[in-house]
């Protein structure tokens, strides 16, 4: 089933939570809501749901308007953070609870809940009480019930996010797995970048209520359209100069910038800035060395600060440095995006 959100607006208390969100989705399509908390995602993932009702605006699945049909008639189901399990019901009766509602006869939807049990990798629990479970298998029943009533848009609002790293690991590839298998058109709510990278078919980038970017995964990261999408992957430094003549320039350092001339900022990407050579002058004499203002332990690597004229510029190293040194350093320019100060978050 495909979806699209048509000019979404809404207010909660007088407040302006949606403000004119535009998307599609395909059928089949895997995408991602990502953001900072507040950015409205999970109210979008509400309105298309029919738990919130927008506005203005309107809600489209496969070409038809759902504004007035109510959340048990859009062939819907969603998946909160809170799994929202009915403690007095076995597994397999809370999987099955979206087809008693469906009027299911008892046979045939518990026969059903075992059936989606199973591609969860829970079968021969369904008799066992939630209670009597872990967390994570609590949040495999809860998908299996968001799947068993057969929806054609599944809805996951940050399911994983209450989990530990090794439970959200094996989440994310059941979800991938489920979605190869079933192709249920889905959207995920997340305020990880890494995992909206990982699985999905594409990303839409909110801030406070709007969509900022909706692009591919590969798109969206190597050419992110505002600051906050551009450090949203990873750790970043953030430096302010002015852009003169296509180049963003500090006293010591010039990046080559696309953006017209005046005040800047860049992000750049840690990863991105390499220490070449250490001690390469006392006095930091040379435009090209910088000052060490410490340096951190990471495992895999040295995280270098480096003074920029009042500013702090973070580069790797896979050798320790002390505190003081000047080094040279190379950065890529894949890693640096330089944005006018007008456009800054």
């Amino acid at each position: 089933m495909s979806l699209a959100l048509q000019h979404i607006r809404l207010d909660l208390n007088k407040k302006r939570i949606l403000d004119d969100v535009s998307f599609n989705v395909g059928t089949g399509e895997f995408i991602s809501l990502l953001g900072a908390s507040g950015a409205g995602k999970s109210t979008t993932l509400k309105v298309i749901a029919g738990i919130l009702a927008q506005d203005s605006g309107h809600i489209q699945l496969d070409g038809e308007v759902v504004d007035d049909i109510p959340a048990h008639r859009r062939k819907t189901s969603i998946v909160f953070q809170d799994v929202r399990l009915f403690p007095h019901m076995t597994i397999e009766e809370n999987v099955a609870f979206p087809l008693k509602m469906q009027g299911v006869p008892r046979s045939d939807r518990l026969a059903q809940a075992r059936k989606m049990l199973g591609l969860v990798h829970l079968g021969g629990m369904g008799l066992r009480r939630p209670d009597h479970v872990s967390g994570g298998q609590q949040q495999r029943v809860a998908l299996a019930r968001a799947l068993a009533g057969k929806p054609q848009v599944l809805l996951l609002d940050e399911p994983f996010s209450g989990l530990d790293e090794d439970l959200r690991d094996e989440m994310r590839e059941l979800v991938v797995e489920l979605h190869k298998a079933l192709g249920t058109t889905t959207i995920l709510v997340t305020h990880d970048a890494t995992e909206a990278l990982m699985i999905s078919n594409r990303i839409v980038y909110m801030r406070d209520g709007r969509v900022i970017q909706d692009a591919t995964p590969t798109e969206l990261y190597r050419n992110p359209k505002t600051q906050d999408v551009a450090s949203c992957f990873g750790d970043c430094s953030i430096l302010s100069a002015n852009v003169v003549y296509g180049y963003f320039c500090t006293e010591t350092l010039c990046l080559p910038a696309t953006c017209e001339d005046g005040p800047a900022t860049a992000v750049i990407r840690h990863d991105g800035v390499r220490v070449l050579n250490a001690d390469v002058s006392d006095v930091a004499s040379e435009p090209a060395s910088f000052e060490v203002k410490s340096v951190t332990y990471h495992g895999n690597c040295y995280l270098v600060q480096l003074d920029i004229e009042g500013q702090t510029l973070v580069a790797t190293s896979k050798t320790p440095i002390r505190t003081g040194a000047h080094v040279t350093i190379a950065i890529d320019q894949e890693s640096v995006f330089v944005y006018p100060a007008e456009r800054l978050c």
